[in-house]
This record gives C-alpha cells, sequence and structure tokens, in this order.
C-alpha cells in the first residue's frame, strides 16, 4: 500500500520533477567543471552544489527550541530592535549620547541564531506550537505502536539534518552519500519535517487520551515517565537559558561598525 500510494504521488508530481531534472544540469546544482581559486583555474568534476555551500543557513544546536518557543532566538531577521533594548543601556554605558545608541539599536537585527552571519537571513522560526510539543512528547511516552519510533526517529533526523553546519560531521557525510541531497541547500528547511511529525504524534496523544477504553488507567500507568519527559524537557529549557552567550557571527561587523577607527 505505501509503494503504491508513494508511486502515485511521484506521479501527480511527474511533471514538476523531470522539468526540474533537466534544469537543475544548467544550474549550480548540476556541479561544476572547473573551480577557480586564488585567481587560479583547476578542473573540477562536482555532481552538485560544494558542501560549504549548501551548509550554509543552518540553525545552531539549541536553536531547534523555536518549535517550542518561536521568539527564543529573536524571530526573523527583518525585525530590529526597539528602543527599549538592553542594547540601549550598554552603548550609552560606553559613552554613546542616549539618541544615537536608540538610532544605532533600532538598526541591529533582532535575530540571534545560527543564520546571524551578514549573507543569511531567516524571515521567521518553524513555530511548531508549544502545545503541539508538549502534547507529542507526551505522545511518544504512551503509544505503545511501532509509529511511535518511526515519528521519533524522522523528528531527530529532521533536527540532526537542519543543524548543518553545525554538525558537520554528520551532514558532511548525508551530503556525499544521500543521494540528491547535494542538490539542495538551507538545512534549515528541514525543520518542515518536524513541523509535520510533531502535530501528527500530538493528534495520536489527544486520540489515546480522549477516546481510548482504558485511558485513564494508561495515564496512571506512564505518569511517572511523562513527568520526568516534561520535566526533562523544561530542565533543559532553564539550563539553556542560564547558559546562552547570545554571541553571533554579525557581532564583529556591528562592533566594526561602531568602532572609532582612531581608538
Amino acid at each position: 500500500t505505501t509503494a503504491i500510494a508513494a508511486i502515485i504521488g511521484i506521479a501527480g508530481s511527474a511533471m514538476s520533477l523531470m522539468t526540474n531534472s533537466e534544469y537543475v544540469k544548467a544550474t549550480m546544482r548540476g556541479g561544476k567543471d572547473i573551480s577557480i581559486e586564488d585567481g587560479k583555474v583547476t578542473t573540477a568534476k562536482t555532481s552538485g552544489l560544494d558542501a560549504d555551500y549548501a551548509l550554509r543557513w543552518s540553525i545552531s544546536k539549541p536553536e531547534a527550541t523555536v518549535l517550542l518557543m518561536p521568539e527564543a532566538f529573536g524571530g526573523s531577521s527583518g525585525k530590529q530592535l526597539g528602543e527599549n533594548s538592553h542594547v540601549v543601556e550598554k552603548l550609552t554605558a560606553k559613552g554613546i549620547p542616549e539618541a544615537q545608541a536608540m538610532q544605532v539599536a533600532s538598526s541591529l537585527p533582532k535575530y540571534w541564531g545560527g543564520m546571524s552571519d551578514p549573507s543569511e537571513t531567516t524571515s521567521g522560526p518553524p513555530y511548531a506550537g508549544a502545545i503541539i510539543c508538549i502534547l507529542a512528547l507526551i505522545g511518544f511516552v504512551i503509544i505503545k505502536k511501532p509509529i511511535r519510533w518511526a515519528l521519533l526517529t524522522v523528528t531527530v533526523l529532521a533536527i540532526l539534518m537542519a543543524w548543518g553546519k553545525y554538525f558537520p560531521d554528520f551532514n558532511t557525510f548525508l551530503f556525499d552519500h544521500l543521494p540528491l541531497l547535494n542538490k539542495f541547500r538551507a538545512p534549515s528547511m528541514t525543520l518542515v519535517i518536524a513541523e509535520f511529525t510533531l502535530p501528527f504524534m500530538a493528534v495520536l496523544a489527544l486520540q489515546q487520551i480522549l477516546y481510548a477504553d482504558n485511558s485513564k488507567a494508561l495515564l496512571q500507568a506512564d505518569f511517572k515517565k511523562i513527568l520526568y519527559a516534561v520535566g526533562g524537557l523544561f530542565g533543559l529549557l532553564i539550563l539553556m537559558y542560564l547558559m546562552m552567550d547570545y554571541n553571533t557571527a554579525i557581532d564583529k561587523q556591528i562592533i566594526s561598525g561602531y568602532t572609532d577607527k582612531n581608538g
């Protein structure tokens, strides 16, 4: 049944897939025959994008929490810090006039996650929903069917792939060996998979809690496990909050741009 569904799904998208397959050969995703480094042209034969380029736009490891807390890393790169930002306090403490400090703060990006390099941006976090994430976590505990392991595996894999350059050994291996992966960039996009698997598990958890004949007994039997899982999640979030350094790749550019060259 799964194979038939897959064939039907691919057949329905055949026109788009075949067009892209033909077009990609004429783009950088089709590989290259030469390489230019330090002004020298050398022969190169590749079948896809360069790994360094393809693994950009990766989320930092703690940034997966945006599935649960959308503005844990500031939100969108397009948002700016407000006049009430702590940046104003820090700048005025360095002797910058308050009006100028407010102007500077208002021009800085609010986002400070893994895509903070000046050439990288994000339009916003892939927020799945706090309640959805907690229900999904409970579902991974109380659902005893094999589907929970499938959903958990796919969710974890999506997060590991979204780490991209911040988990280089794993993702470079996948990039070199997983068919067609070297045609794609922006590892952060794999979080859309988690945006599907987490609500899926949350629905299964709700179904178990609300409609199972022995749901009360099952919840009582797994109560400690649920408590440990949810408590562990919030404990991890607290540790992350205490240990965050809030540094990003754009910090050096900001500092150099607002530093007096004469000292």
